[in-house]
């Protein structure tokens, strides 16, 4: 996984982390810079709830054509992106068929819009 996949990645659990503290209400302070949470005991059996949603749902896998679609260019681009090492590598799903895992294709996205940012 590269680096840019990691932050991604880090960044998206972090806002599913804020998220479950926002829906277990969860109060937070600041005081001298010092961040704080208030937690209940509702809360923390909703927040242990939300976490443990989060922590199981499924990594999704996309087939070439959404894939196709999402990214904008074709089959054969994407295959020489992938023989150049600058598009994710694929996930055999059986003898003849692939697929990519969607949160390395929302990765490679971003990394693109980070790109044309700087």
């Amino acid at each position: 996984m590269s680096l840019q996949a990691h932050n991604n990645r880090t960044k998206q659990q972090t806002k599913q982390l804020e998220a479950a503290l926002n829906k277990a209400g969860v109060v937070k302070s600041t005081e001298d810079g010092v961040e704080q949470y208030n937690l209940t005991q509702d809360g923390i059996e909703a927040l242990c709830k939300e976490l443990t949603q989060a922590k199981t749902s499924p990594t999704r896998v996309i087939r070439v054509p959404e894939v196709c679609d999402r990214v904008g260019v074709s089959r054969t681009h994407i295959w020489r992106l992938i023989n150049t090492g600058k598009f994710p590598a694929p996930v055999k799903l059986s003898e003849k068929l692939i697929g990519f895992y969607e949160h390395d294709i929302e990765a490679y996205l971003n990394s693109l819009s980070t790109k044309d940012h700087k």
